[in-house]
């Protein structure tokens, strides 16, 4: 070989392991960090070599090229020497947990050096009345040369709550201490197993008819539970059937009885939650009266053919139902030992509803919740309502209903939906806002009955909420894409102590009550929307703001009586919500039989348990045709 052959053989395997890390790490191993001093001098002295300039110009330049990249690779191996690379990451094993569970981190250290390193010391953060560590492994722990290890960290969850988990990391490097740190956010939510039940049957039922008894079941806890329900008429017969969190669940037990007065016990109901804990729940017992068939004057007098159809006049059985409300709500105020008694240390004055003045009382012979009550000051007005409150009006008992029903559906719907992609997953929390409301109500209801209890108004009451969801993307630093504050609200103080509530609701009045005024005025770098719920309407002013609002922050108003839906429809993100929610941005009700339903209630034709009813068919009826 000439010697031209032999400088650029030379050329070629100088320092040559640079560029292949294993061969890198075991050169280091071999002859110490010295090594990289002595290539750069070596490099830099073919660089300046005279035979260089013997290697034709069109060959010379990759040659050259080579040479500099490894004394560029030689400089930058001393200084990771000097400041070695190490990264230390936490990766949460779930998005979301339960207190009380045990879960598994996993902690991955990286090594992107050519030299081994020690792990000394590792320390997790001091959260003792949160997190409880289960397991570290041994040290020390040695990570060989661009090399990675990884392990399981077990911590028991103590108590719910969002809280900062962070691992400290001591690493000897030759001979430096480097200190590492890595952050996690940890989502506990609270563990809960509670299952509602309520038990129902008639009071009342004629002999050779089947007596439904109903047992409503709703899981108002976070585990899916395990329901056992003994049927009350064979005790041999069970039902069993999983309830999910939010799941709501009716199961009818029938059988016919001799006539007779009767106590349907009901055996406990028992159910397990996820952790195998078995709960029990005694039921009250249920007082049916089965009363003997009475022939009919109809049939005595020959009455219709079997399977003939009479005509119905709706009007006419409307008002008859009407009188027979308000003949039984007469019988009830004279027959009752303490009827429903409000008093006023002032002239009370009666408009366009019946009436009768007893000695220095005024008696209303009208459902009261067709009656609007006013205090004007020198006078109190008691007064039919008008046709604008009409269409505001909601019962304490509807508005429960459909608060209830919309808290279910907002935590189902946005349990699933995924605005942000597949990857951004939604973590989502509830809080309960009655409790104040309730605690008030309580303290002006046991003035009257100091037996009621907070529990008893928990039950009756229509329960103000808000759902707080966050979607967010990413692995270590999950960044949040989109918060959805979706939440219902009814005025409890008037529900309860008036019956109803005319009045509809302002958006201001909803955010504030709920506790939402600092997300409106929050800036962030994510989309937020507020999604609202009243039971009796919006007014039109918070409507147009609704419908006209752009921005960061968008809104969502619901007008739960009618499921009409008030947002910017131009808003793509806020529109399929509302899709996936199922509420309607116009109204599709059949409006000449809602105004005839309005009618009758503001005349007194109807009380407001069979106007509601009669909406609910007619919404039903609606939305099956659609």
């Amino acid at each position: 070989m000439s010697e031209l052959g032999d400088f650029i053989s030379e050329l070629l395997k100088t320092c040559d392991f640079l560029e292949d890390h294993q061969a890198l790490a075991l050169e280091i191993e071999i002859r110490g960090p010295e090594c990289l001093d002595r290539c750069l001098t070596r490099l830099n002295s073919l660089l300046d070599d005279p035979r260089i300039k013997q290697i034709p110009i069109n060959q010379r330049s990759s040659y050259e090229r080579r040479i500099k990249e490894r004394i560029k690779l030689a400089m930058e191996w001393k200084r990771r020497l000097e400041n070695p690379q190490v990264s230390l990451t936490l990766f949460p094993g779930k998005i979301s947990s339960f207190e009380g569970e045990e879960v598994e981190l996993r902690v991955e250290l990286i090594n992107e050096n050519p030299i081994p390193l020690d792990v000394t010391e590792l320390k997790p953060s001091d959260n003792a009345d949160a997190v409880d560590f289960q397991s570290l492994p041994p040290l020390p722990l040695q990570i060989v040369p661009f090399g990675q290890l990884s392990w399981p960290l077990r911590i028991k969850l103590l108590k719910s709550g969002t809280f900062e988990l962070s691992l400290l990391a001591t690493i000897k490097a030759l001979e430096k201490q480097l200190r590492l740190s890595e952050k996690v956010i940890l989502e506990v939510n609270p563990y809960t197993a509670e299952l509602k039940v309520v038990s129902e049957a008639p009071s009342e039922i004629k002999a050779g008819e089947e007596i439904p008894v109903v047992v409503k079941l709703e899981n108002e806890g976070t585990s899916r539970l395990s329901v056992t329900i003994t049927n009350p008429f064979d005790e041999k017969k069970r039902e069993k059937l999983e309830l999910l969190p939010g799941d709501r669940k009716d199961v009818v037990f029938s059988s016919t009885l001799a006539p007779g007065s009767y106590k349907i016990a009901i055996p406990p109901v028992e159910y397990t939650d996820e952790r195998g804990v078995s709960h029990q729940i005694v039921l009250k017992e249920l007082s049916v009266n089965v009363i003997e068939q009475v022939q009919s004057l109809e049939k005595e007098k020959g009455g219709e053919k079997p399977g003939e159809e009479l005509p119905i006049d709706i009007e006419s059985l409307l008002s008859g139902i009407a009188k027979h409300m308000i003949a039984a709500w007469i019988g009830k105020i004279i027959g009752e030992k303490h009827p429903e008694v409000r008093e006023y240390p002032k002239p009370v004055l009666v408009q366009n509803v019946p009436f009768e003045k007893l000695e220095d009382k005024t008696v209303i012979l009208e459902d009261p919740s067709g009656v609007m009550i006013e205090d004007k000051g020198d006078y109190v007005l008691v007064r039919r309502p008008r046709r604008s409150e009409i269409l505001h009006y909601i019962s304490m008992t509807a508005a429960r209903e459909l608060m209830g029903d919309f808290r279910l559906q907002v935590r189902s719907a946005l349990s699933s939906w995924r605005p942000c992609g597949d990857r951004a997953k939604p973590s989502i929390r509830e809080k309960n806002l009655s409790k104040d409301a309730i605690k008030r109500i309580l303290d002006i209801a046991r003035k009257k009955n100091p037996n009621i209890t907070p529990k008893m108004l928990d039950e009756e009451l229509p329960k103000n909420f808000v759902v707080r969801c966050e979607y967010r993307e990413g692995r270590i630093f999950r960044r949040v894409r989109l918060k959805v504050y979706a939440g219902a609200y009814a005025r409890l103080e008037n529900l309860y102590f008036n019956g109803v509530d005319y009045a509809p609701l302002t958006l201001r009045e909803a955010v504030e009550s709920l506790g939402l005024s600092k997300v409106a005025s929050e800036k962030a770098d994510y989309d937020i929307i507020l999604l609202l719920a009243s039971p009796n309407g919006w007014d039109p002013s918070s409507i147009e703001t609704a419908k006209k609002h752009m921005g960061r922050l968008s809104v969502i108003l619901i007008n739960l009586k009618t499921g009409e839906a008030y947002y910017n429809e131009e808003n793509s993100l806020v529109s399929q919500l509302a899709d996936k929610l199922g509420f309607i941005s116009e109204p599709v009700l059949l409006n000449e039989a809602i105004k005839r339903l309005d009618m009758l209630l503001l005349r007194g034709d109807i009380d407001s348990d069979t106007y509601l009813r009669e909406i609910s068919k007619i919404t039903k009826l609606h939305t099956k045709s659609s």
